[in-house]
C-alpha cells in the first residue's frame, strides 16, 4: 500500500470514528500537528509544553501497563526513557491522526511489547494470573498488553464507572464478584456494565480494522 493510500485509509477510519463518537476532537489533532511542525521550524517553547504534558501521560501509561512481575522498576524507567527520546527523534513521523500524547503512548506500547518478548524468550518461568471469569481474555502477558493497547487509547469513550470496571477485569484480573463487593452492588450489575463497555470498544476496534 502506498503512502497516499495509507493516508486515505486512515482518514476514512478517523471519519468513521468521529461520526460514531462525536467526542473525538479533530481540531486538537491538527493543533498538535501544527505545534510539531512549528517545532521542526524552530518553535521549541510551545512544543516543549505539549511534549512535557505528553510525557506525564505516557509515564502513567507505562507504569499502569507494565505492572506485571515481568517488569522491574529499571525496565519501566528504560521504557519511559526510550519512548521520550523516540518521541522527539521521530516527531517528523507524527501526522496528526491522533493527539500527540496518544501517538507517544503508541511508541511506549511498542517498547513494552519489545521488552516483554525479550523477557519471555529467556529460559525462566514467568508468573501471571489467569482470568477464569471471562473466556474472551487470552491469558498470556503479551495478549493482555495487546488488548490494553486498544482499551487504553479508547477508554476516553467510556464513562468513568465503565473505565474502572474494564480496567479491573482486564488489567487487574479481578472477578466480577470482587468488584461488586467493593462497590456494594449486585454482581449482575457489574457484568452488565462490563459487557456494555466491551461491546462499545469492540465496535470502535472493528471500525478501525474495516
Amino acid at each position: 500500500m502506498t503512502k497516499d493510500a495509507k493516508s486515505i485509509k486512515r482518514k476514512e477510519r478517523l471519519d468513521e470514528l468521529m461520526a460514531k463518537y462525536p467526542s473525538i476532537d479533530r481540531k486538537k489533532h491538527l493543533e498538535d500537528l501544527r505545534i510539531c511542525k512549528n517545532y521542526m521550524s524552530g518553535d521549541i517553547d510551545t512544543f516543549m509544553k505539549l511534549y512535557e504534558h505528553s510525557c506525564r501521560k505516557t509515564r502513567h501509561y507505562v507504569y499502569r501497563n507494565s505492572g506485571n512481575k515481568l517488569f522491574n522498576l529499571q525496565d519501566k524507567e528504560d521504557i519511559v526513557a526510550e519512548t521520550e527520546s523516540a518521541a522527539i527523534m521521530k516527531v517528523h513521523m507524527f501526522h496528526g491522526w491522533s493527539r500527540y500524547s496518544t501517538w507517544m503512548m503508541g511508541i511506549a506500547r511498542n517498547r513494552i511489547l519489545t521488552f516483554a518478548k525479550k523477557k519471555l524468550s529467556a529460559d525462566k518461568p514467568i508468573e501471571y494470573t489467569e482470568n477464569t471469569h471471562n473466556s474472551e481474555i487470552i491469558n498470556t502477558p503479551i495478549a493482555l498488553w495487546e488488548s490494553d493497547h486498544y482499551v487504553s487509547e479508547l477508554l476516553g469513550s467510556l464513562s468513568d464507572e465503565d473505565q474502572s470496571i474494564v480496567t479491573d477485569v482486564v488489567f487487574n484480573q479481578m472477578s466480577f464478584e470482587s468488584i461488586a463487593s467493593e462497590n456494594n452492588v449486585a454482581t449482575s450489575i457489574v457484568i452488565a456494565y462490563y459487557e456494555k463497555a466491551i461491546e462499545k470498544l469492540r465496535g470502535i476496534i472493528q471500525a478501525e480494522k474495516s
